[in-house]
Formats: C-alpha cells, structure tokens, sequence
C-alpha cells in the first residue's frame, strides 16, 4: 500500500495545490452519463447544452462547460465545492483526460452501430478568453482536437471506422442514387462517406 505520495513538477518541486488523498490513489476514474430514448434504448445526447454537465460527486455550479451528457470525475474544487479550480494541474490532467475518452466514447458508440453516437461530441471549442477558466479550456480544447484528428472515430460507408480527413460528404445527393462506392469512384477520391 502507498502511505505518501506527492506530485512534483519537471524541477523536482512539489505540488502542493493537488491534494495528498489524490496523490496517493493508483488511478483515478471519470464518468460519463446519458439519458436514453424510451423507444429504442438509444442514447440522447442533450444537445441544448442547458444543464450544467461537470459533476464532483455532486454537481458543480460550472457553467462554463457544458456537454450533451453528465461527466462527474474527482475535480479539485473551490472552499465552497462549487467552482472547479481553474488554475490547477490535476484539473487540467482531468479536462485532457476527459477530452480524449469523449472521442474514444464516440468510437466505442459507433462500433456498436449506435445512431446518436456523433451527437455526443462537443460541436465547439470552449472559449479560452475567461480568466477563471481560460487554462482548463486551453487544456481541453487542445486534448479534443487533437483526439479528433488523430483517431478514427467515424463510421464509414464500408463500416468501418474512419478518421474526419478520410470522410467525405455528398451534399449532391448522388450517393443515394448510384451508391456510396460509385459515388466515390466517380469523384475518385479514396475518402468514404459517414
């Protein structure tokens, strides 16, 4: 068992704003939650954006992030337990986490031929200009685009999984008449169709 444990950065200088209960834990673990449609058990992403999303066991009076779903992950909060530390390394670590299991999600919820799976991405970046938040932000924002150019999330026409530069779309409509594989021959393109 670990009896101490402590976070340093590169100068070998300890951080003392994560706390030692945090330190001292092997892993640490994030949670995603969605409602369902009644009718076909299909997730629901809330695409309105309106509830508040990041949780800490109990939810935060965050409204700077919001996503289509509840994320509730052991975030370093304020005295009050109300407002995630903006300016804290174990937050940033969770908000690049976070970013890159959204991405891996929407892979995992495609593989299972899940029809909503797309819609559980965050259509924006977060807005870097909030002095309480611009470092979280900075952090995710740079962890999600980066998981959205580096991993094939997106299921293609030939049901496979796809990376967004290898996916094209027909705003013609021509695929529905000769099919996706024509339709990619004759523009010739190798990139497939969503």
């Amino acid at each position: 068992n670990i009896i101490e444990a402590k976070f340093i950065d590169l100068h070998n200088h300890e951080l003392e704003s994560i706390p030692k209960k945090i330190a001292i834990n092997k892993s640490t673990s994030i949670s995603f939650a969605i409602p369902l449609l009644e009718q076909d058990k299909s997730i629901n992403p809330n695409k309105a954006y309106k509830d508040i999303s990041l949780f800490a066991f109990l939810p935060t009076l965050v409204k700077d992030f919001k996503f289509p779903f509840y994320i509730n992950a052991n975030f370093i909060l304020d005295p009050p337990r109300q407002r995630i530390l903006g300016d804290n390394p174990w937050n940033f670590f969770l908000m690049q986490e976070i970013a890159f299991k959204i991405v891996d999600w929407c892979k995992e919820l495609n593989l299972r031929k899940e029809k909503n799976a797309l819609n559980i991405l965050v259509s924006e970046f977060f807005d870097e200009n909030s002095t309480d938040t611009k470092q979280l932000a900075t952090h995710f924002n740079l962890a999600y685009k980066s998981a959205l150019e580096d991993v094939a999330f997106i299921l293609n026409h030939s049901e496979n999984l796809s990376k967004q530069d290898e996916i094209i779309f027909d705003k013609t409509g021509l695929a529905k008449i000769f099919g996706s594989q024509t339709f990619c021959k004759i523009i010739g393109t190798g990139k497939k169709l969503p």
